[in-house]
């Protein structure tokens, strides 16, 4: 993937934000719905704020799949749906290969 679009929500942690940053090889967007930069820098903070435990991949794929949930299917969305799903399908074969 050579883009990563990341949407900061209420349910984005910290850890979100950075899985979201750093999987584009050219670009990394993040997108924040806000009223100015103020009020993006603040909810940028907060988010950053709000979970430093790592709680494993399970739990961030949930917490993407909650952030995304609503949200139109097509343009970027698609992409972290699609890319989520992949996400899914490879902790599956992990845990499969773990077990044996």
């Amino acid at each position: 993937m050579n883009t990563s679009h990341t949407i900061l929500s209420e349910a984005t942690s910290a850890s979100g934000i950075y899985v979201g940053m750093t999987r584009g090889r050219d670009t990394n967007y993040l997108h924040i719905v806000a009223k100015n930069l103020t009020e993006a820098k603040a909810q940028f903070i907060e988010a950053v704020d709000r979970d430093r435990a790592d709680r494993g991949l399970d739990h961030a794929t949930a917490q993407a799949v909650k952030a995304v949930r609503g949200l139109v299917a097509d343009g970027p969305v698609q992409l972290v749906t699609d890319e989520l799903a992949r996400l899914d399908r490879e902790a599956e074969r992990a845990q499969r290969q773990a077990e044996r």
